[in-house]
């Protein structure tokens, strides 16, 4: 019987389960005829007969580090799909997310020549996707404007005491490829994210106990930039590269820097 639940995954399970969630993203030009760059069905039988080998090895044997389970499922699927692979993430919790991508390098032209020298095959670059929360309270507020100019902008956000939000934030960490598993893990973010940010933002009044919002407005865009600029330093003290930081501010509001 084909499966009737696409969130539910195949098949249903009869029991206590370990769940990941595989996500692929493949990059081409669509066939003109039938305006597909691949079949759905096709790409979920080729992600299905490579990814799943390596994952129930993994799980039952604890066989490598996710980091080196993902870089064999993307060359593995890399190889045996006819469009090129941009991305493969791997969550294995709602709130950690392994994603490798890969880069392509464009040909360039042989010097004295028209002729193209072939392109270099593609580079991998791996990327810890990680959430955290914390709820605090701000005042959208700027000194430089008068009252009603403060009203007009920011409406019920300047109430003089305040509202608070529950927020998320992710960051987006690069690691080193290739070699031993990268000593910038998903428990070495989380203690720098914690001791640098959580720590400072969980449970504040962002303007009146924050220094870096004292003359800053803490809007979700100064929240998000604030929070990069200080863990870029500790984040690349520990092995990574800080590429990005996003907050929510609500479900539907939220702000990635740098873009």
């Amino acid at each position: 019987m084909p499966p009737h639940s696409g969130f539910g995954g195949m098949p249903a399970p009869p029991s206590l389960v370990a769940c990941f969630e595989l996500d692929v993203e493949v990059a081409g030009s669509p066939s003109p005829q039938t305006g597909y760059l691949i079949g759905i069905q096709d790409l979920d039988a080729a992600v299905r007969q490579v990814a799943m080998p390596h994952l129930e090895t993994a799980f039952s044997n604890r066989d490598g580090d996710l980091a080196t389970v993902l870089m064999r499922i993307t060359r593995d699927l890399s190889e045996s799909l006819p469009v090129s692979v941009a991305k493969i993430g791997l969550a294995v919790t709602p709130f950690h997310v392994l994603e490798c991508r890969l880069r392509t390098s464009h040909p360039t032209a042989t010097s004295g020549s028209r002729a193209m020298s072939p392109p270099p095959p593609p580079s991998e670059h791996l990327l810890l996707r990680q959430r955290f929360e914390f709820a605090a309270s701000h005042r959208l507020h700027c000194p430089d404007l008068d009252e009603a100019a403060n009203r007009a902008a920011f409406g019920k956000c300047n109430n003089p005491n305040g509202h608070g939000h529950n927020y998320r934030l992710e960051t987006c960490v690069e690691v080193p490829v290739g070699g031993n598993p990268p000593r910038c893990d998903f428990a070495a973010v989380e203690q720098v994210v914690g001791r640098t940010v959580i720590e400072r933002f969980d449970h504040r009044h962002l303007n009146l106990d924050v220094p870096e919002f004292r003359t800053l407005n803490p809007s979700v865009e100064h929240i998000a930039a604030v929070s990069y600029r200080l863990l870029v330093d500790p984040i690349a003290s520990c092995g990574g590269t800080l590429r990005s930081v996003t907050v929510w501010e609500t479900d539907r509001t939220c702000c990635t820097y740098p873009a």
